[in-house]
């Protein structure tokens, strides 16, 4: 076989492998943002139930190892704010109470 033939060959079949291997990862890739996005909308509702139970942004802050703000920042689009001014309501949720 002519050298430079056997060598386009030989590039050829590389070039196949590593498209397939860039496909596989990006493949991959998509999987684990799909299942980051949905352990982010877990950690969203879970962040907000804890708020419900009156449990501080510090307390959640200091759980996750992470700022206050940041745990503002995760759920700031769900936070009740005041309907005349628009500002979001500080403090503890307040403790709902049940009728007996």
């Amino acid at each position: 076989m002519n050298p430079t033939l056997q060598r386009e060959a030989t590039v050829n079949k590389w070039d196949e492998q590593k498209l397939e291997t860039v496909k596989l990862m990006t493949h991959m890739i998509r999987e684990h943002q799909k299942s980051i996005a949905k352990l982010s909308e877990e950690r969203r509702r879970t962040i907000l139930k804890l708020r419900k139970n009156r449990i501080t942004y510090r307390e959640i802050a200091d759980s996750m190892g992470t700022t206050e703000q940041n745990i503002y920042k995760i759920i700031r689009d769900d936070i009740p704010r005041d309907p005349e001014t628009g500002k979001a309501k500080r403090g503890r949720p307040r403790k709902e109470v049940t009728p007996e």
